[in-house]
């Protein structure tokens, strides 16, 4: 699996220290700011280090880095290097499926036994009939994490010590979650499960007749541009991977999840849950392209679906709604449209203020990192449109 360095956004130049001005912006933004900007997080958070990734107005890219990739080396942390995005991966899952709406083969409201149904753990899904793809995409569907029960921690420490590079697949996984039984009647409730999006993976996969991978790649990375610093990651050994490090121990992983290039935990046990390797100016220019409704020649409003109902996140003073694949502040202040992301043991916020048309990315190589990822996202995309 390689990152393919030819192929790197013409936004990403900055990681060489050029100028970038957006279009129609009257101010400059330049990599040497953001990194004066971040410094000091690190430290202040006890996180050895952090990408950031800036969209600017017109789609250009600024980026920075700032502590270290690894502890032990004392190897300093570069824009380019690369870190799992965790859930800011079903963004791209939910793009896969709009494009599927888009093309007429994809309908939300249908029954998930559609594509489902020859699933060997199907008979056993609690109200299988009224789960639909739209209460998937939205965390409505009532199916429980399965990466919470308690059969999951035990079965992925066995794996990570006898045989780390065999992932837990949907065979495995979605038998917990469905043996486990619903939280609630599909559409009665919101829960957040990456359960959910597993099944939309599969989904995805009835439908294109390949693998999720190659789908999303030739239908949505590709035509955007995004093959030099996105990638589905399907094997642990990743170039140019961060080190990253866990404060408390969880599924069996070790303090230090990823070292020398190598992820501890299979990425496609996650799969669609997340599953992308990103480099943060890459996933700030996703953002930019997605939130804004660039990515997608007339896409699904994705946006619109959380204004008409959908899960509310719980969150002090502020009015937080889950859409598809994307949180959404509509209250108090400006529009924020985002999802927050983490895979053992990195932490990702992605966010885009329509207000600014600015789409931040920020990547950390602890978890827990900073307490407050929308805060400081935020914060960092007002002081830039106002430089």
């Amino acid at each position: 699996m390689r990152i393919n360095r030819r192929n790197v956004l013409a936004g990403s130049a900055a990681m060489s220290g050029l100028l970038l001005t957006g279009c129609g912006m009257n101010h400059r933004v330049t990599s040497n700011w953001l990194t004066q900007r971040i410094a000091g997080i690190p430290e202040a958070h006890n996180i050895p280090g952090m990408t950031a990734g800036i969209a600017l107005p017109g789609g250009n890219v600024v980026t920075a880095a700032t502590g270290l990739a690894d502890l032990e080396t004392g190897e300093a942390m570069r824009p380019d290097h690369v870190m799992q995005a965790g859930s800011t991966g079903k963004t791209f899952v939910a793009a896969s499926a709009t494009d599927l709406v888009l093309s007429g083969d994809l309908d939300l409201d249908a029954p998930i036994g559609t594509w489902l149904a020859d699933a060997p753990w199907f008979d056993d899904l609690a109200h299988r009939d009224a789960i639909t793809p739209r209460l998937l995409l939205t965390h409505r569907s009532g199916l429980v994490e399965y990466l919470g029960q308690p059969e999951f921690t035990p079965l992925h420490a066995a794996r990570i010590a006898t045989d780390p590079d065999r992932p837990i697949r949907t065979d495995e996984s979605l038998p917990i979650a469905v043996a486990a039984g619903p939280l609630f009647a599909p559409g009665e409730g919101f829960s957040y499960a990456d359960t959910n999006y597993l099944l939309i993976g599969l989904i995805i996969e009835a439908i294109s007749g390949r693998t999720y991978e190659a789908q999303v790649t030739s239908r949505i990375l590709e035509p955007n541009g995004l093959t030099g610093g996105i990638l589905p990651a399907t094997q642990r050994a990743i170039p140019d991977l961060a080190s990253s490090y866990l404060a408390q121990p969880i599924f069996g992983l070790p303090e230090k999840c990823s070292e020398n290039g190598v992820l501890a935990m299979h990425p496609l046990t996650e799969w669609t849950g997340g599953g992308m390797a990103t480099r943060a100016g890459d996933l700030a220019r996703w953002g930019w392209l997605w939130f804004g409704g660039r990515a997608l020649s007339g896409a699904y409003d994705m946006i619109a679906e959380a204004e008409r109902g959908s899960g509310v996140i719980e969150a002090d003073g502020a009015d937080w709604r889950y859409g598809m694949a994307c949180e959404i502040r509509l209250s108090p202040g400006p529009r924020l449209i985002g999802h927050r992301g983490w895979f053992p043991a990195f932490q990702s916020v992605l966010a885009y203020k329509p207000s600014l048309d600015m789409a931040v990315a920020l990547q950390f190589n602890r978890v827990p990192s900073v307490p407050d990822m929308y805060g400081l996202a935020e914060s960092i995309l007002d002081e830039a449109a106002a430089l």
